[in-house]
């Protein structure tokens, strides 16, 4: 079962990003889905504790590329020919 702050504001959404894997763990989940992106930290603390990190909407070529530099586990994006060609593919 994943966890996500669906119809969060961006500006909540960011102050709870330090507690984002803390909630899913406490909830029982696998992953955490934060809207845009993710600090290094959370990302990091989310994988060792055996979460994934799915970001979503990721739509520009920069957003997706530093998602992808922080090891996310997933992106989410409008525009997967964007992310096809990052990924080269």
């Amino acid at each position: 079962m994943d966890a996500w702050a669906d119809g969060l504001s961006l500006d909540v959404e960011i102050t709870l990003d330090g507690k984002l894997v803390e909630t899913a763990l406490t909830l029982k989940q696998d992953a955490i889905h934060p809207r845009f992106s993710v600090t290094a930290e959370t990302v990091q603390a989310a994988r060792d504790a055996g979460l994934q990190v799915k970001v979503w909407t990721v739509n520009t070529a920069d957003l997706m590329q530093a998602q992808l530099d922080k090891s996310t586990t997933a992106i989410i994006t409008d525009d997967p020919a964007v992310l096809a060609e990052l990924l080269g593919r």
